[in-house]
């Protein structure tokens, strides 16, 4: 009822007005790429990185403070993550540097204590028929029918001329079977559920007035984008990689993005590690 509360007396904002931020503080030891994976367990945020090093989990506050980390080994670096009310899931950010199989796998993890793996899918079948790789940004768990859907990297599309040309969402069972799938005309990293909507996050460089780098969609069941917002450029190229939904944190629907930037050369450890994660307002419905 609280929930409901706060939602019926909300300020009616323009969708991606900018709620907060913070920037990323607690790195992994070895980062094999900038933080990937955010989701929202109702009260604070899991972030991920991939590493060859633990930990490589952190759970923050919405404003940056560090509560916990979670170290449990998995056959892969760890990309994006969802919460599905009780557990963690995570994706494998699989065919980069430390990673041990480039199959893509999804992961049921109970946090408890030092972590306990519960589920392992492998989604393999599923990628192969759009000729995808393991290296997955978005995932989200759609407590409305209690599924997940997956989205790879925008990378992983290097069987086309153009990376940001082509786009997909894949919504599994918890089983991992396929149930549906969705292609975009466009590049997408990271995928959440809110209020039963689907929103990705739109990759790719300017192609048109409408299309644009770091933009968040929210899509119809064929793809087809409803509406976009841009993110806020917090540091400069910033993109976006996993977003999330938060209903409660600031009294409104919001979205939480991971909003990695470079810095120095990338081929120094260094500019592995920074981002920010910011939060923006959406619709309550």
């Amino acid at each position: 009822m609280l929930v409901m509360s706060l939602l019926s007396t909300a300020p009616v904002l323009a969708q991606g007005t900018s709620l907060g931020h913070f920037d990323v503080k607690a790195f992994a030891d070895k980062p094999v790429y900038w933080p990937i994976g955010v989701t929202f367990n109702g009260k604070n945020l899991w972030y991920s990185q991939p590493s060859t090093a633990s930990p490589d989990l952190f759970l923050v506050t919405p404003t940056g403070k560090l509560v916990r980390t979670l170290s449990i080994t998995l056959p892969n670096t760890k990309g994006a993550i969802a919460w599905d009310g009780t557990d963690l899931w995570i994706a494998s950010f699989a065919g980069e540097s430390g990673s041990v199989t480039p199959q893509p796998f999804v992961f049921q993890v109970s946090t408890a204590g030092s972590g306990t793996l519960l589920k392992s899918l492998n989604l393999t079948a599923i990628f192969d028929v759009d000729q995808e790789c393991g290296v997955i940004d978005g995932l989200a768990f759609d407590p409305s029918t209690g599924t997940l859907w997956v989205s790879p990297d925008v990378g992983c599309n290097f069987f086309a001329s153009n990376i940001c040309s082509i786009g997909f969402a894949y919504n599994i069972d918890t089983n991992g079977n396929l149930i549906r799938k969705i292609q975009f005309p466009f590049g997408v990293s990271g995928v959440a559920v809110a209020n039963g909507n689907l929103y990705v996050a739109d990759r790719c460089e300017p192609t048109s007035p409408t299309r644009g780098f770091g933009l968040i969609d929210k899509v119809d069941a064929s793809g087809n984008v409803v509406s976009s917002f841009p993110i806020a450029q917090l540091d400069p190229k910033s993109w976006v990689e996993a977003i999330a939904f938060d209903p409660t944190t600031f009294g409104t629907c919001s979205i939480w993005a991971m909003q990695p930037y470079p810095v120095g050369r990338f081929t120094t450890q260094g500019s592995f590690e920074h981002a920010d994660v910011a939060a923006y307002g959406i619709p309550c419905s």
